[in-house]
């Protein structure tokens, strides 16, 4: 369980480095294992968690579990199309020293053209970042579903309640907005 647990696994850079990987083994101190045994122990966990008697982990705290979501992505990522949206909100809970990197460490898996605008520049700040990202998931909406469709009406709600305008690209005040507080970050994660 403390392996699991560890740090490693709520750094955002992992699931890229995960996803893409061909084999994957895990080294811990001079113990090794191929992924496979950790996704079928993550499955037993599941399991285990779900029956009566099982371990004193609640279903909630399973779902904040880094590992088994990652094994979720790594299926969803090799199965079908991924999209920024759905990314962001699949990786909401992990951490990156730079907060801009919570959008740019996952656009080499986006499949579906949603990031096709989006180029790592680290002179924007990370609202400007997240605001840029957020008009990429609308676009790719937009293209998607037309100018009628739920997810554009659902962008522009959402939009709504940010503090600034992050669908408009010529709104400078963003750059006042720092990482988590930027309203954008939330609502990109709500786009999905």
């Amino acid at each position: 369980w403390s392996f699991l647990t560890r740090p490693y696994w709520s750094r955002v850079w992992i699931i890229q480095e995960l996803c893409v990987a061909r084999e994957i083994l895990l080294v811990c101190g001079d113990q090794t294992a191929p992924w496979s045994v950790l996704r079928a122990q993550l499955a037993d966990f599941r399991k285990e968690s779900l029956l009566d008697g099982g371990p004193s982990y609640s279903i909630e705290d399973f779902g904040q579990f880094v590992p088994y979501n990652l094994v979720s992505l790594m299926e969803r990522y090799r199965e079908k199309e991924v999209g920024l949206g759905s990314l962001l909100s699949f990786t909401s809970q992990a951490q990156a020293t730079d907060p801009r990197d919570r959008v740019y460490s996952l656009l080499g898996l986006v499949t579906d053209g949603s990031a096709d605008d989006i180029v790592p520049n680290y002179t924007l700040s990370p609202c400007e970042v997240y605001c840029s990202a957020m008009r990429a998931i609308a676009k790719n909406i937009l293209q998607r579903e037309g100018s009628e469709g739920e997810g554009v009406a659902k962008c522009t709600e959402i939009s709504r309640r940010c503090s600034h305008r992050p669908l408009d690209k010529s709104v400078s005040q963003r750059k006042d907005y720092d990482g988590m507080r930027c309203d954008a970050w939330w609502c990109c994660i709500d786009m999905a």
